[in-house]
């Protein structure tokens, strides 16, 4: 990646207080755009609307579309001011964090935690790529220089990505929490989505502690070979392993081994088993990084989980919205945590599909319609077609692509008592769905 430090430098200056975009929709009077070609669109094009909505200045790299900035590679010049702000918190301790599921809820978890002992600074939101990660920190640079912790989590959508952040940013302790199959289809093959993944491990030899799930054998394996010190978590052994747990109420309690013994948390609101295991893999960032005993400070950390398996009442129907996104895998955690609910009624999952599978998206159905079998009845919402594969493992109580047409049949058919599961990819808009039910039960009370 070639470096231009005055070009960086400029950027700094432009950005100083302000907020960086790429897509022209979500700029807010003041921001920075920064107008990228990518495979599918020109954000030159974009410009004049970004303008309209009132950006301060723009960073583009063809000129004649009054451009503040015109550089070779906007990606480029953005990662050389994320370096410069870097190399300015040299002191300050970081953490990058990665893996198929579960990233925000563990960087979340992890910053809580290490605020209770020093200044931390956290990308925000879900700022994971190699466009956020960078512009989350150039627009951090004041908050990033000064804190004594750094949270990051970092994600892929091809081959090198995970490597290049890494690089970057060059973290002390580096967290893989899992590798499932979320982007798949932007990879030849598993082997190959797993390789990205441990990337992260590899990429940058000053990395002192390597965290990872015990319950993933590939990965204990890969290890071995590494002189990082090394922690696990999971459910079948490691420095934090899962003993049990149990919701009570609006409450999840924990019992879970450390070297220290047995030990439990009261936590705030419903945690499914992944949840629980992003929280191994904080309660271990907080150990290397100086916190006593991380199990004190747990019952006041607020569980921010709206669309990942968060519960809402509508009448005396539980609906499980878990429509964030979407794998077998945490089609599997989701339906291990619902066995443990004391739920009166049935249980039912309306099921949309599950995108960036490519060439392994009839086997990703498939496999996650294995974890359904528990159910009393499945429904599909066919807006996308691939989750018809499920049709060879089960039989759906129904299926439509009409968001309508799903909660009509719902309504005639769940009873009182009776919890409904939604699961989808983010791009299946199945909160589509949940919102005619709800209003369906809203009209007919």
């Amino acid at each position: 990646m070639k470096h231009d430090s005055s070009s960086a430098h400029e950027l700094l200056q432009l950005v100083e207080g302000r907020k960086i975009q790429v897509d022209s929709r979500k700029v807010q009077p003041g921001d920075i755009f920064i107008a990228l070609k990518g495979r599918r669109s020109d954000g030159h094009y974009f410009i004049s609307d970004a303008m309209e909505r009132g950006a301060h200045c723009v960073i583009a790299s063809e000129k004649g579309f009054g451009a503040a900035l015109v550089v070779h590679d906007p990606v480029s010049v953005l990662f050389e001011a994320a370096k410069m702000v870097l190399d300015d918190s040299s002191r300050v301790r970081r953490i990058a964090i990665t893996g198929s599921n579960g990233k925000t809820t563990t960087k979340e978890i992890v910053a809580f935690l290490l605020s209770r002992i020093g200044k931390t600074f956290r990308t925000p939101g879900n700022l994971n790529t190699d466009i956020g990660v960078p512009a989350a920190i150039v627009e951090g640079y004041n908050k990033l220089t000064e804190a004594d912790f750094a949270v990051f989590e970092i994600a892929t959508d091809g081959p090198g990505d995970i490597a290049a952040l890494t690089k970057l940013l060059e973290p002390s302790v580096a967290v893989l929490l899992n590798v499932g199959t979320a982007h798949l289809g932007n990879f030849e093959s598993e082997t190959a989505l797993f390789e990205e993944k441990f990337a992260l491990f590899t990429s940058f030899a000053g990395t002192r502690t390597a965290i990872t799930c015990y319950d993933d054998d590939r990965v204990v394996r890969r290890l071995e070979d590494l002189k990082q010190e090394k922690l696990f978590f999971g459910t079948a052994g490691g420095d934090f392993r899962i003993r049990d747990y149990k919701y009570r109420k609006a409450q999840t309690l924990l019992a879970f081994d450390t070297f220290e013994g047995t030990k439990m948390a009261r936590l705030k609101g419903t945690w499914h088993l992944g949840h629980l295991l992003d929280l191994g893999a904080a309660y271990l960032v907080a150990q290397v990084c100086g916190v006593d005993e991380p199990a004190l400070h747990l019952p006041s950390f607020v569980l921010k989980n709206e669309g990942r398996f968060s519960i809402k009442m509508i009448g005396e129907t539980t609906i499980v919205d878990d429509t964030y996104n979407s794998s077998p895998e945490s089609v599997r955690v989701a339906a291990e945590s619902i066995d443990r609910f004391q739920a009166s009624g049935r249980k039912l999952a309306i099921m949309g599909s599950i995108l960036e599978q490519g060439h392994s998206s009839c086997a990703s159905h498939k496999r996650a319609a294995e974890f359904l079998r528990g159910f009393d009845a499945v429904i599909l919402y066919a807006r996308d077609e691939q989750v018809l594969a499920m049709e060879e493992v089960l039989s759906p109580a129904f299926s439509s692509s009409c968001p309508k047409a799903i909660a009509s049949w719902l309504s005639d058919y769940v009873k009182a008592g009776d919890l409904l599961y939604f699961k989808a990819s983010r791009a299946v808009e199945m909160e589509q769905v949940i919102a005619e039910f709800v209003e369906m039960v809203a009209s007919d009370s």
